[in-house]
């Protein structure tokens, strides 16, 4: 099963609720008992004592007694909306989040909801209650609702204000500031324990992928969770699936020398065996190498320069910035020096002279020339 999806059970102030109370305090930091629960955990419920929502949540609840049911919230996925199916009290339950989208303190609460039944589907739909009238204009996000609402028959599917639901099958979970991953009966498939755990697919991948972080070092997981590179990297740049360009502590230069630096890079294979490398210099994890020249910009003693994915210097790094510009079809970059521009091609070529006009300027200059040409 692959699990694609990021859910959040943010730690924050106490619920605005309607219905049935279940005010938690906040959850800021965790102590080293509440951290190794979690590590051991089984279930979410395991921690749901740890767990507490989002600040800005309305609750709509059909149960009395719903505390039980609170904990599977840290699960469901607000953006995907998904519902679970819980049996509680000899009843059962559907869970989902109802979501508005506007300002942050429109939504206030719900005043009710309608059901009816197609077949195996159960069609809600909330009445919303707002705060005041509502302005048009920019919105700023999702306010969620988290609704608790009884069934009265089997159901297999639900949408909600014509909004088709999914049924929970897993992703990954934070409690607190540490991130794992579910299977879709809310088990933990993967520890609670990662200070990151997030999506690190790109373009021309054929799998998926997660960037993890453990100690303030990053490492990948497979689509799954098997851990593919250790979290020993500073940073990490998918290549292709089965390279990887990732950055260390330099260990062999001189990190004294102004035109040096104190991290190396190096190119990997799935397992971690180096392929190419190291070279002194720097490289952001926000960097990719799937434009059509499999080049990134990289850094070196202040300056930047242009690295292909097998780490062979394209551009020197001697410039104050790089600015990487281009298509489908073509690529180049507008190099910044003492607050000149120029551009320069992928194999290096400088194509312009510097000009003092704004990096903007040169790079739609030297497009319309390609234009005209």
């Amino acid at each position: 099963m692959r699990y694609r999806k990021f859910v959040a059970a943010a730690m924050s102030a106490a619920l605005i609720l309607s219905g049935c109370n279940t005010d938690k305090p906040a959850q800021i930091t965790l102590s080293p008992v509440e951290i190794e629960r979690l590590e051991n955990a089984g279930k979410l419920s395991d921690v749901s004592d740890i767990i507490a929502l989002l600040s800005d949540d309305v609750k709509y609840s059909e149960c009395d007694d719903d505390s039980d049911l609170m904990p599977y919230f840290g699960g469901l996925a607000c953006a995907d909306r998904e519902f679970c199916i819980v049996s509680h009290g000899g009843e059962s339950y559907v869970l989902f989040r109802y979501d508005h989208i506007g300002n942050p303190g429109d939504l206030t609460s719900v005043g009710g909801l309608t059901k009816e039944y197609s077949g195996n589907t159960l069609n809600v739909n909330v009445a919303p209650v707002f705060k005041g009238k509502i302005e048009i204009g920019c919105f700023t996000g999702a306010v969620y609702a988290i609704c608790i609402v009884k069934l009265d028959r089997e159901i297999d599917a639900l949408t909600v204000d014509d909004y088709k639901y999914t049924e929970y099958d897993g992703g990954i979970v934070r409690v607190g500031k540490k991130y794992g991953v579910l299977d879709e009966n809310m088990n933990v498939i993967v520890p609670i324990k990662y200070d990151i755990l997030v999506n690190f697919s790109s373009p021309g991948s054929e799998h998926n992928y997660f960037r993890f972080s453990e100690k303030g070092y990053n490492g990948i997981m497979d689509e799954d969770f098997n851990i593919i590179l250790q979290a020993k990297y500073f940073n990490i740049v998918f290549v292709n699936d089965d390279k990887f360009v990732v950055m260390e502590y330099n260990t062999c230069g001189d990190t004294t020398s102004d035109t040096s630096s104190k991290y190396m890079i190096s190119a990997v294979d799935r397992s971690g065996n180096v392929l190419c490398g190291p070279i002194d210099g720097f490289i952001d994890a926000d960097e990719s190498f799937s434009n059509t020249a499999r080049q990134a910009v990289f850094s070196r003693g202040g300056h930047e320069g242009v690295i292909d994915e097998d780490l062979n210097v394209i551009i020197e790094p001697e410039y104050d910035s790089i600015w990487k510009e281009g298509t489908d079809t073509y690529i180049f970059y507008v190099v910044t020096k003492n607050d000149a521009h120029a551009v320069f091609d992928t194999k290096g070529v400088q194509k312009t002279a510097f000009e003092n006009l704004t990096a903007y300027e040169v790079g739609e200059k030297y497009r319309n020339s390609i234009k005209v040409r």
